[in-house]
C-alpha cells in the first residue's frame, strides 16, 4: 500500500470526526473544515493508488522487456532498429 494511501485514509477519517464533532457542537465552520478535509483525504487517497498502479504496470513492463531481449535478443534488436529508424524519418524532411 502506498504511503499516500495511508495518509489519504487517515486524513478521511480525521476529517470526518471533525464534521461530526462540528454538528454536534453547532459549529458550522468546523464541519465545513471537516467536510474539506475528507476531500482531501479522498483526493490523496486516490493519488495514491494511480501512482501505485502506475509503478506495478511500469514494473509489469519492464520485465516483459527483460524476458524479450534475454529471450529473443535479434528480434529486440530489430525492433530496436526499426524504431530508430522510424524516428530518424520523423525527423528528416521530405
Amino acid at each position: 500500500m502506498d504511503e499516500n494511501q495511508v495518509r489519504g485514509t487517515a486524513r478521511h477519517f480525521s476529517g470526518k470526526l471533525q464534521e461530526e464533532a462540528g454538528h454536534a457542537t453547532g459549529d458550522t465552520q468546523a464541519e465545513l473544515k471537516g467536510k474539506a478535509n475528507q476531500a482531501a483525504g479522498a483526493a490523496q487517497y486516490l493519488y495514491g493508488q494511480s501512482t501505485e498502479a502506475i509503478r506495478d504496470s511500469t514494473s509489469d513492463l519492464n520485465e516483459w522487456v527483460r524476458n524479450k531481449v534475454q529471450t529473443q535478443p535479434y528480434t529486440a534488436a530489430l525492433i530496436v532498429f526499426g524504431i530508430g529508424w522510424l524516428l530518424g524519418r520523423m525527423r528528416q524532411p521530405y
